[in-house]
C-alpha cells in the first residue's frame, strides 16, 4: 500500500487501510472513481488482500461497499443474535448450527428456515457487498454493547460504538470520492448514507425484536410502538421493554409477552450502591480473566464472592433470595402460561435493578428449581449489566452460550461447591446417600450435585461415575 492510504479503525478491532487507484475525476464513472485497493483487518490480521498478499488490499470499486452500508447499517446497529434462537459460539458457526437443526425439521420448514438464513446473512456478511469478487466472510453480529468480528480464522468481540464508528469512517471515505460526481448513482449513494440512520420507529423496533410489526402493535392496540416500549421521543434506542421482547420472541406467545412486558414496566428505577460496587470489582476480575473458558469465569467469580457472602453472615440454608436482599435487589413475580421461562432480570435506567421469577416457570415453580434460577441471575447482575447484556436478561432466552455458560458455573458453585460435592460423594461408602443429602441440605437438583462432582476435576471411581451420570439430562455431556 502506498502512502497516501486511508485507514480507519484499529488493530484491536476492525480496520480499513484504502488507497485509491482510480483518479477520482469527475468525468469517471462512480465505480473507477472509487476503485482502490482495501486491507481488511480483525484484530490486526489480514483478511482481505490483494494477489500481492499482505501488503497489498484487494482492489475493487468500493461503491458497491458503500452501497452494502447504506442497507444493512440498520440491521447491524440494532439486531442482536440469531435466527430461530440459534446459539453459535460466533458468527462464522451460524451455519453449522442451522443445518444441525434442519436435521430433526420437515423439509418444507426447511425451505423457509434456510432463505431467513440466507437473508441474515446477506445483512451481516461484509463480503456480500463485493458483487463479484470473491472475499473471506467477515461477519459483524451485535452482542448488547458489543458486536462480533469473526471469521473462519478470527473472532473477536469488540465495543459496538468503535467498531460502527470504523464503518463510518470507511463509508465517509468512499462518499467523498463521489462529490464531483453528478450522476443518478453517485447521487443516491451519497443520500442513502446520508439517511443510513433515519429509519422508521415501526422498522427498528421489528430489526431489534425480530419480530413483524403487526406483532408489536398487537401488544396493545390502544397506544402506539413509542408507548408500548417507552421509546424515546426523537431517535432510536434499545428499551428494556424492547430487550425483553427481542429475548423471548418465539417462545411464549402474544399474551404472555404482553404480560410480562406490563410486569416490567411497574418496576421502578432503582438505587443499587450494593451492587454497583460489587460489579465494578467483578468487571476487574473478569478482564485479569478474560482469556479463560466462560464456565471457568462464573467459578472465579464465585470464589471471589464468597468473602463478601462470608462478610454478610451467609448460609446456604438461606439461599439466593436472601442474597439479593441484601444487596437491595427485589424479587418479583408473575404467572405466565408457558413454562419455558423461569425469570427476567432487569437492570436499564428506567427499570430496576430487580428479578421477575414466573411461578409456573419448568424450574422456577419449585424451590430447588428456584434458587439455582435466582443464583443465575445473580451473577448476569454482578457482570453482564454493561457488556453483553445492559438492559435485560431471560432465562432460558437467547441471551448468548458463553454469557450463560458463565452464569450457569456461576450459579452451582454458589449453590453448591464443587469440591465440598467431591469430597462427601467420593469419599463415603454410600455416594447415593450422600447425594441425597446434598441434594436436601444444599436445596439443589441430583442433577447438580452429579455435575459439580464432575467438574471438581479430580479422578472419580468408575462405579460413582456411572451413578453420577444416570442423574443428568444429557449423559452424553457427561
Amino acid at each position: 500500500m502506498g502512502e497516501s492510504v486511508i485507514t480507519c479503525g484499529n488493530d484491536y478491532g476492525l480496520r480499513f487501510e484504502l488507497e485509491w487507484t482510480g483518479l477520482g475525476v469527475k468525468s469517471q464513472s462512480p465505480a473507477e472513481a472509487t476503485r482502490g485497493r482495501m486491507l481488511l483487518k480483525i484484530g490486526g490480521r489480514c483478511l482481505w488482500v490483494g494477489d500481492g498478499g499482505p501488503v497489498s488490499g484487494l482492489e475493487w470499486t468500493w461503491i458497491d461497499f458503500l452501497e452494502f452500508l447504506d442497507e444493512v447499517w440498520p440491521y447491524l446497529m440494532w439486531e442482536e443474535g440469531y435466527p430461530f434462537g440459534l446459539k453459535p459460539i460466533d458468527p462464522s458457526g451460524l451455519r453449522n448450527a442451522a443445518e444441525l437443526r434442519w436435521q430433526e425439521l420437515p423439509e418444507a420448514i426447511v425451505e423457509d428456515e434456510e432463505e431467513e438464513i440466507y437473508g441474515f446473512e446477506e445483512t451481516h456478511d461484509l463480503a456480500r457487498s463485493l458483487k463479484g469478487a470473491v472475499a473471506p466472510s467477515v461477519w459483524l453480529v451485535r452482542e448488547g454493547r458489543l458486536i462480533w468480528i469473526a471469521s473462519q480464522e478470527r473472532s473477536i468481540l469488540r465495543p459496538l460504538d468503535e467498531t460502527m464508528e470504523t464503518l463510518s469512517c470507511v463509508g465517509d471515505a468512499i462518499k467523498n470520492r463521489l462529490y464531483d460526481l453528478s450522476d443518478e448513482r453517485s447521487l443516491a449513494a451519497i443520500e442513502a448514507w446520508r439517511k443510513r440512520r433515519h429509519h422508521s420507529i415501526q422498522r427498528l423496533a421489528s430489526i431489534a425484536t425480530r419480530l413483524p410489526v403487526e406483532v408489536l402493535h398487537g401488544l396493545d392496540r390502544n397506544r402506539g410502538l413509542e408507548e408500548i416500549f417507552e421509546l424515546p421521543s426523537e431517535g432510536f434506542e434499545i428499551t428494556e421493554l424492547l430487550a425483553a421482547a427481542r429475548m423471548t420472541q418465539g417462545q411464549i406467545s402474544d399474551s404472555s409477552l404482553k404480560a410480562l412486558l406490563d410486569s416490567i414496566r411497574w418496576i421502578p428505577s432503582l438505587q443499587s450502591t450494593k451492587l454497583d460496587r460489587l460489579s465494578r470489582e467483578a468487571e476487574r476480575l473478569l478482564e485479569e480473566a478474560k482469556k479463560d473458558k466462560p464456565y471457568d469465569q462464573g467459578y472465579c467469580l464465585a470464589d471471589w464472592f464468597g468473602p463478601f457472602l462470608e462478610s454478610i453472615g451467609y448460609k446456604h440454608q438461606l439461599g439466593p433470595k436472601w442474597i439479593l436482599d441484601q444487596i437491595g435487589i427485589p424479587v418479583h413475580t408473575v404467572e405466565l402460561p408457558e413454562p419455558s421461562v423461569d425469570a427476567v432480570a432487569c437492570w436499564g435506567p428506567r427499570h430496576g435493578p430487580a428479578i421477575i421469577v414466573n411461578t409456573r416457570g419448568l424450574r422456577s415453580r419449585e424451590e430447588k428449581g428456584l434458587r439455582s434460577s435466582l443464583a443465575h441471575e445473580i451473577c448476569h447482575l454482578l457482570i453482564d449489566r454493561i457488556g453483553a447484556l445492559p438492559l435485560v436478561e431471560v432465562l432460558n432466552g437467547s441471551a448468548p452460550p458463553h454469557v450463560e455458560s458463565r452464569a450457569r458455573a456461576f450459579a452451582a458453585e454458589l449453590l453448591l461447591p464443587r469440591n465440598l460435592a467431591y469430597e462427601e460423594v467420593v469419599k463415603t461408602s454410600d455416594p447415593a446417600g450422600a447425594i441425597d443429602a446434598l441434594r436436601t441440605e444444599y436445596g439443589v437438583s441430583k442433577e447438580i450435585v452429579a455435575w459439580q462432582v464432575r467438574n471438581a476435576g479430580r479422578p472419580l471411581p468408575r462405579n460413582i461415575f456411572d451413578l453420577l451420570r444416570t442423574f443428568v439430562s444429557d449423559p452424553t455431556r457427561f
